[in-house]
This record gives C-alpha cells, structure tokens and sequence, in this order.
C-alpha cells in the first residue's frame, strides 16, 4: 500500500494504537510492529512476503554461525554463502531476462537465430533494498563491527519495518537493531515533528513531483518527436527536480513514520542540487546508498590504499556498478558508466591540480550549475525507456527550437515553482524553525493542521495510483 491512501490511514492508525498502547513491553510490541510490517509487505505483494523471510532467515542463521566461528578461513566461506545467496536471488528476479537478452542479441550479431525464450518474471518490490540490508548485516559480523543478533524477531524487523522496506534509507544494521534493543523513545516532540516531516514529505511527492511527471516530465519522455528543443529542455530538466521531490519525498515521510513510531532513520537527502562538484553530489544525493557502497563495495575492492590509478578504478568500477543495481537495463548501464566517469575525473582534478583548494567558494554559482547541468544529462538515460527514446531526447536538445510553445507559461510556472521551493528550504534553516515552533505554544494548533491536510491529500489524491520512482529498484 501506499503512503498516501485511505487504506494506508486505516492501517496506520491501527498498528500506531497497537504499538503504543504495547510500547513498554519488550517482548510484545516487536511481534505487533513485525506483523505489521509484514501486513503492508503483503497488501503490495502477497506473493514475495516467504522471499523476504527466507533472506531474513538465512543471514540470522549465517550472522550467529560467522560470529562463533574461531577458523578465519571458514568465517570467509559463510560470508562468501552469504553473498552467493543473496546476490543469487537478487540476480535471477532482477537480471537473469536481462542476461538473456543481451546474449541473444549478441548471437545474433555473429550470424545465430537462437529460439530463447524469456521468463515472466515478477520483481518483488524492494529487493534491492532488504537484500543489501540483510547483506551488509553479515559483512558487519565479519567485520567484528556488532554482535549477531539472537533474537529472530527483532533482527526480521530490521529488515521489513515498514516505513524503509522499499524504498529505504539503506540502514546500517546496527543502528536499528539498538533502537530496538532498547525498544520506542515515543515522545510529544517525536510525534508531532514525525508527523510534519510525513507532511513536507506527501506534499512534495502529491503537489510538485507528481504534478511535475503529468504535466512537463512524462510528455517529452513518452513521446520526443512531438516537442521543440525548448519543451524538451524544460522536460529533461523537470524530470531532476521530479525524482528528488519524489524520492526524497519518500525518505521523508519513511523518517516521520519512523519518528512517531519512536526510532530514528539516517537522513538520505542534504540538498543535492546545490553540490559544487559530482562529489559533493554523491555526499548529498540518496546518502544511504552512497554510503553502502563506498563501506562495502569500494572498501572491499581497496578502495584508496594503493596507486592512484587503483583508487580511480575502483571509483569507476563502484559508480558503474550502482547503476546497474538501479536496474537490469543498457540505460541503467550507462547512467552509472557516466557517473563513474564523473567522479573520477572530479577526483583527479582535486588530486592533480587541487581544484577544491584553488576554486574554494569562488564561482560557486558556476559550480554548482555545471554539475547540476552533469547530473541532468545523465538523468535522461535513467528516465528514458530505452536508448532509442534517451539518443532522441539529447538530439532534440541541440535542435533548431522556436520559443512559441503552447503550455510554456504553465510549463515555466510548474518548473520554476519547483525550483524556488527547493532554493528556500535548502537556504533557509527550515526544519530547525519547525523544531521551535512545534515546541512552542503553537505546536497543538500546527499538529492539528498538519493531520488534517494530510488527510485532504489523501482523499483527493486516493485514486489517482503513482507508485514512487524508486518503488522499481
């Protein structure tokens, strides 16, 4: 179910009432919040819920075993059963068509006519997500970084608690699994400031992505042709404020779910628009990925410890390989082989020629439009359903353009109402001025309004279904 439903309401207040009528007791609100939790897992898809209890089952299993382990070398074989595991489950559901596919066209061009034929296969929503979670729990044993959990419930509520089970934050292990060790924190403060960032975050996904997608995004991306090089350069650039609306939309209503229910998720947004270099960006954008796979990916190939071209191998080779985690595409390929590039060209600058040093806050403005602009071209090949769609759109980008448009004033109006939204919040201290006002005497009164307009966005935009973009991965 979605965030943003009446059935998504329903459920939300009753497994709140549940949880906090049972919040001190340790042995009963856990059960509640897993079933719960498992509950919404299954009103999206009943088919996978076993999926994500065998993943959940396994590494409980391997993450004790690998902790009273005393023999290295067999330590490094569960932590290898692990990965085979999960990457496995992860492969055959995300990749294997995918793999096919891409061997058949390649027999093709050697002279072949191979009779392959693809497998239905549905993607449970999420996978990639719980199982780099349920990953990066074995990793941290292995690493003596926490001890195994021994309680089976608690660690399955790490991996399905319901606000960051499909879209994250990616959280590190144990982070979460204190917080329910030591069980809900559920204070005033926490509920009420839960409940405001629910609202900026439904508000950004409903009132500017969403409506960004209708009327600028989706258009140009559906069908090229029939747009000028102006239209498509407002759609193309519609479309980067629309996912981070949309997906930091989500990491914000996650983290006020997470708030009222007395836990704290990791931020996964810092403004990214504004970085100054691609660098910056990846310090700034989807955080919790970012973080993932410099702690386990680029660690693990040596990250920084030898030769310079060793660093920017392993930089390259990471970024590439996020792009293919977003998904099973030549799309997904390429916007992760660019932002690959990106980075590493970004890092010898800053090692060569000391760029961050000498530029410092010196042409700021520029800096920062040139890598928003980097970050934007890269975007069309994340959003376009093929390459044949992602090459139209950058040709018409560079075509001959008339300024006549005929929705280019409400398009200008939707786009540039995006922007200085975003500009505001990130120049001013927003959040911290919500923080005082909801500890005020007024914080009763903007409760209050804040529940009821969630509630109005929830019945006026019930029946009209637009999953989150990240729902795909």
């Amino acid at each position: 179910m979605l965030f943003y439903t009446k059935t998504f309401l329903l459920f939300w207040i009753v497994s709140f009432s549940l949880h906090f009528i049972f919040r001190k007791n340790q042995k009963v609100w856990p059960i509640l919040l897993a079933i719960s939790s498992s509950v919404f897992y299954g009103k999206l898809d009943t088919r996978f819920l076993l999926l994500v209890l065998a993943i959940a089952a396994s590494d409980f299993v391997l993450g004790i075993l690998i902790e009273n382990e005393t023999v290295q070398s067999k330590k490094r074989r569960l932590v290898v059963l692990s990965i085979i595991v999960n990457l496995t489950v992860l492969g055959f559901f995300k990749y294997f068509n995918f793999f096919i596919s891409s061997t058949s066209d390649f027999l093709v061009a050697l002279g072949f006519h191979p009779h392959i034929q693809l497998l239905k296969i549905v993607l449970p929503i999420g996978i990639s997500f719980f199982t780099f979670e349920s990953l990066s729990y074995v990793i941290e044993i292995y690493r003596s970084h926490m001890k195994a959990s021994r309680n089976f419930i608690e660690y399955y509520l790490f991996i399905v608690f319901f606000p960051h089970l499909v879209a994250g934050p990616i959280i590190q292990p144990k982070l979460l699994i204190a917080q329910f060790q030591n069980g809900p924190k559920i204070t005033e403060y926490k509920i009420k400031n839960g409940l405001w960032r629910f609202f900026v975050g439904i508000s950004k996904k409903l009132l500017i992505a969403d409506q960004l997608a209708y009327f600028v995004v989706d258009p140009v991306f559906t069908s090229p042709g029939m747009f000028n090089s102006l239209e498509t350069w407002i759609g193309v650039i519609g479309y980067s404020f629309q996912i981070y609306f949309d997906f930091s939309g989500y990491s914000d209503m996650a983290l006020g779910l997470a708030q009222v229910y007395g836990f704290e998720l990791p931020e996964n947004f810092n403004f990214p628009y504004l970085a100054k270099n691609i660098r910056d960006f990846w310090r700034r954008w989807h955080i919790s990925l970012s973080t993932w796979l410099r702690d386990y990916l680029y660690i693990s190939m040596g990250g920084g410890r030898g030769t310079r071209l060793e660093k920017y191998r392993n930089i390259f080779l990471t970024m590439l390989l996020g792009g293919v985690w977003h998904g099973a595409s030549y799309n997904f390929v390429i916007w992760g082989l660019l932002h690959g590039v990106y980075i590493t060209v970004s890092h010898i600058f800053n090692d060569f020629f000391e760029s961050d040093k000498k530029l410092g806050s010196r042409f700021e403005i520029v800096q920062v439009l040139l890598t928003f602009a980097l970050v934007t071209f890269a975007w069309i090949y994340f959003r376009a359903d093929n390459l044949g769609t992602a090459h139209a759109i950058i040709k018409k980008l560079f075509a001959p353009s008339s300024l006549q448009t005929p929705n280019l004033s409400f398009v200008v109006f939707c786009f540039l109402g995006a922007s200085v939204i975003y500009y505001v919040i990130a120049r001013l201290n927003f959040f911290t001025f919500m923080d005082k006002t909801f500890s005020g005497k007024m914080g009763n009164g903007f409760v209050v309004a804040v529940i009821v307009t969630i509630v109005c966005l929830v019945m006026i935009f019930d029946k009209q279904y637009s999953p989150f973009i990240y729902f795909q991965f």
